[in-house]
């Protein structure tokens, strides 16, 4: 949200189509395509989605695009970790928790800890969500070992028309392998060896961009009963305010980091049918929850502001 200090970059501020981006794409690399071989399409005419509106369910379009973008997006995501780590975001930190002690203590020796919140099951999301984690790894102070990726799972999509949801099962699926992939260290070579030849680093300094997955659906419990009304748009408030929630205290953040992402303890699995090669210890996700109690004050208080709010456009 830019007008509450958030920040936007686009992937296709200036590009008319998909053909328009992988030549931008290719042009970089240069003579050695190498990287692109076996994922990107041969005839990049045939692809006619409009890249501006979205990438179509189409993972490949997607990549392409952030890919292509990666001169823009790289010096934003620095720009933004900068202003996290000056001494007057300390300085403003420090007087926040001094006035609010219920935030708990600040200590400017921890680095921040990085969220991604993302998709495995639609284009976009899904194509950048791995490489933007290899540049957010490296930025300097930044400790993957903490980083935690949310990414909404097929269930969450649902709730759409079928037309609007052939591509989200075969995308998550080819999502796994590419999960696995980064976890287990064996995509660190060649995501190291593309992002370079793009001009970054992207995975010098970390095998390993992140330390769990946390994989959101919009069922709870061992039931499947659904959250809320299993919406899209529901999962996704829900999400927000128990991230939102975690964030605000320090007791729950630190229990999450402690327990939820640093705890290497994995139950038995057979890795003959998912992860074949890997350790264990990499290729543990995670789940993620949120309860909350109250009188429901606060649940009351936003139902009559938003009936005061329709009244008054009415």
């Amino acid at each position: 949200v830019e007008k509450l200090g958030g920040t936007y970059v686009s992937c296709t501020p200036n590009v008319t189509s998909y053909a328009a981006a992988d030549a931008t794409l290719v042009r970089t690399l240069g003579s050695d395509l190498e990287p692109l071989n076996g994922w990107i399409p041969e005839d990049e005419k045939k692809i006619t989605v409009p890249i501006q509106k979205g990438a179509g369910q189409l993972r490949v379009v997607g990549r392409v695009a952030t890919l292509a973008a990666m001169s823009r997006m790289e010096p934003a995501i620095n720009e933004v970790w900068k202003s996290l780590v000056n001494e007057g975001a300390m300085n403003d930190a420090s007087a926040a928790t001094a006035k609010m002690p219920q935030l708990g203590s600040y200590d400017p020796s921890s680095p921040p800890v990085i969220f991604v919140v993302s998709s495995m099951a639609g284009a976009a999301g899904a194509s950048m969500v791995l490489d933007v984690c290899r540049i957010l790894a490296d930025l300097p102070g930044a400790n993957p070992e903490t980083t935690s990726v949310f990414l909404a799972s097929a269930g969450v999509f649902q709730s759409l028309p079928e037309d609007a949801r052939r591509g989200i099962l075969p995308n998550a699926l080819a999502m796994f392998g590419e999960i696995v992939a980064a976890q287990s260290g064996a995509a660190a070579s060649h995501d190291a060896a593309l992002l370079s030849k793009l001009g970054l680093a992207g995975g010098e300094q970390s095998t390993v961009p992140f330390a769990r997955i946390f994989p959101i659906g919009n069922q709870v419990g061992a039931q499947g009963a659904l959250f809320g009304d299993g919406a899209q748009q529901t999962v996704y408030r829900g999400l927000a305010r128990a991230l939102s929630a975690m964030a605000m205290s320090s007791t729950a953040l630190r229990s999450f980091l402690s327990y939820d992402v640093t705890n290497s303890n994995p139950l038995p699995q057979d890795l003959e049918i998912f992860g074949w090669g890997a350790s264990a210890d990499s290729l543990q996700w995670g789940v993620f929850g949120y309860g909350s109690l109250s009188m429901g004050r606060e649940r009351y208080l936003e139902y009559a502001a938003q009936r005061l709010a329709r009244s008054t456009v009415d």
